[in-house]
């Protein structure tokens, strides 16, 4: 900005159209030329698989445009929210005014939220927004926006630059749905308080930030030195608060390297195919070594059906798991609509940048209460709850059994072991459903009658 400022001075005004259509033309054609790396990135990458995370959808009484998101922030500010609006999105940062457009959102998700509401409804091939809009954004057109991506995309990327400790984490992709039927996708993020970041301290981030870029093989989506990425104010983009800084805006960061993201899915499944029998034979991996999700919805097929059977709607449960058996189940779960899923061990990381990478985020790990306490305050939004566990690890959640609804017991043998079901039984479960799973291993379905 700097430099425009100082040529506007050097140039003469009548010079000025000119150099504008020059500008917007060498723009356009750069962004076609991205538009085409991208293509063929993406490709490389494929990303692309049967289970994508299900998107929540919030009914609001408060009344969108239905004709276009440009005036979303006038709308919001009219129905007495607080909110900071950029070109692409609306920011929400106080639970006050969260609740006003569904109060439900601040019960779903930890405690310290803040709701990013994008502009866009053009849904890209994967149903979510692209994250620009060329019908909202002046400098935005179809080849910027593809280049751009999805939220979908662009949640991936944040989540990731979340582990190093360098962005904010997105909990979740959701809808909010008014009453006349327009709509937003929105970020629920994790809220950020604190002061902008500039100058020598900001350029020492931006450092840390590139390197944390380079690990995940990651590219600015333009030029590299991009102007948000420039010294002294990073168009305001870092944050720092109790916990450090944070880059909040990640729209200019994209996936690219291909080779880094099987890396992640080759630790993901060594974690698995190395821990024991039973857990290789349901993770595999393709010739070329990644996740053999082909495989993976012949398996997960099965569960849908041990679910139907026993009426049970699982975007009604909060579903704690323990073993890395368990595990197995939780992308086809968040798909289906589970609206939280706990993983009752320490983090692993592993698991987590998989998770990420595929687009799962409805997910936390630890073992201790307070890791997990929040997901059983009155103040959550009313769920049942269901724990997943290995018939061999079991004894060490027996403190928090009577916390649950339902226990699937996954075990080798057609019968549940009688000590294991007279010690479910104390706590009122009751064994009411057998089955094979896959010619692999046995699913036990313990429910405790309500209260």
């Amino acid at each position: 900005m700097q430099i425009r400022a100082e040529l506007k001075k050097r140039i003469p005004r009548q010079v000025w159209p000119f150099l504008r259509k020059i500008d917007k033309y060498l723009i356009y054609v750069t962004y076609i030329i991205l538009f085409i790396r991208r293509s063929y990135q993406r490709k490389k990458l494929n990303l692309t698989h049967p289970y994508p995370q299900s998107v929540p959808v919030f009914p609001s009484e408060i009344q969108f445009n239905t004709e276009s998101g440009i005036d979303l922030e006038s709308i919001l500010s009219t129905a007495g929210l607080i909110c900071y609006s950029g070109r692409h999105s609306v920011y929400i940062g106080r639970k006050a005014d969260i609740c006003q457009i569904n109060g439900d959102i601040t019960k779903d998700y930890p405690a310290n939220i803040g709701l990013k509401i994008i502009k866009s409804r053009q849904l890209a091939p994967d149903n979510t927004p692209y994250y620009t809009s060329s019908e909202i954004a002046p400098a935005s057109t179809y080849w910027s926006m593809t280049a751009v991506g999805s939220m979908e995309e662009k949640k991936a990327v944040a989540n990731l630059l979340y582990t190093q400790g360098v962005a904010p984490r997105v909990y979740d992709l959701i809808k909010i749905l008014s009453e006349n039927k327009a709509y937003h996708y929105a970020f629920v993020v994790e809220h950020i308080n604190g002061s902008v970041l500039h100058g020598r301290e900001g350029e020492h981030f931006i450092s840390h930030f590139k390197e944390v870029l380079s690990l995940f093989g990651m590219d600015t989506i333009s030029i590299t030195e991009h102007s948000d990425l420039r010294p002294p104010v990073f168009r305001n983009n870092i944050i720092c608060g109790t916990e450090g800084a944070r880059y909040i805006d990640i729209q200019n960061f994209v996936l690219s390297d291909s080779e880094l993201v099987r890396t992640i899915e080759r630790d993901f499944l060594l974690n698995f195919l190395q821990s024991s029998d039973q857990t290789a034979t349901i993770f595999t991996e393709t010739e070329s070594g990644r996740f053999d999700w082909e495989s993976y919805s012949k398996s997960v097929d099965i569960l849908s059906g041990i679910l139907e059977c026993n009426d049970i709607s699982i975007n009604e449960f909060v579903i704690f798991t323990q073993s890395n058996l368990a595990v197995f189940f939780l992308p086809y779960l968040l798909h289906l609509g589970a609206p939280w899923v706990h993983i009752l061990e320490p983090k692993n990381t592993a698991i987590a940048n998989w998770m990420f990478l595929n687009g799962f985020s409805r997910f936390s790990f630890g073992v201790n209460m307070q890791a997990f306490d929040w997901l059983f305050q009155e103040s959550f939004h009313t769920k049942s709850y269901v724990i997943i566990i290995d018939e061999k690890t079991h004894i060490a959640v027996n403190d928090i059994i009577k916390l649950f609804d339902y226990i699937l017991v996954l075990s080798n043998f057609a019968k549940l072991d009688e000590a294991i079901n007279d010690e479910f039984s104390a706590y009122g479960f009751s064994l009411k459903y057998s089955n094979n799973f896959n010619q692999k291993f046995y699913v036990h379905l313990l429910v405790k009658p309500p209260a």
